[in-house]
């Protein structure tokens, strides 16, 4: 960022619909995402955020099996993917 500009967005205006990040692969997608929340979680620190990490960018298990993460401990609920339960009926819902 330019020092000489200062970018705020709205938290109600941004979160209130659905938004998409898209771009080429390398162009910092992962890093935009990882900002945008980091900075959410200093500005609204009592807001739930349900973060799907199918790749492991943004919570990760070290060499040793301890839990590393973007953000801070504290924000961090980690659930192992295998562990995750989802009802049947969920899978048959379809949007139309």
């Amino acid at each position: 960022m330019h020092k000489d500009y200062h970018l705020s967005l709205d938290p109600r205006a941004l979160f209130g619909r659905h938004f998409a990040i898209v771009g080429q692969s390398g162009s910092s997608k992962s890093w935009a995402v990882t900002s945008l929340i980091q900075h959410t979680i200093k500005a609204m620190p009592k807001s739930k955020m349900i973060l799907l990490d199918l790749h492991g960018e943004y919570c990760w298990k070290d060499d040793a099996g301890n839990i590393q993460s973007a953000f801070p401990p504290e924000a961090v609920n980690y659930v192992e993917a295998t562990e995750l339960e989802m009802p049947y009926w969920m899978m048959t819902y379809a949007a139309g």
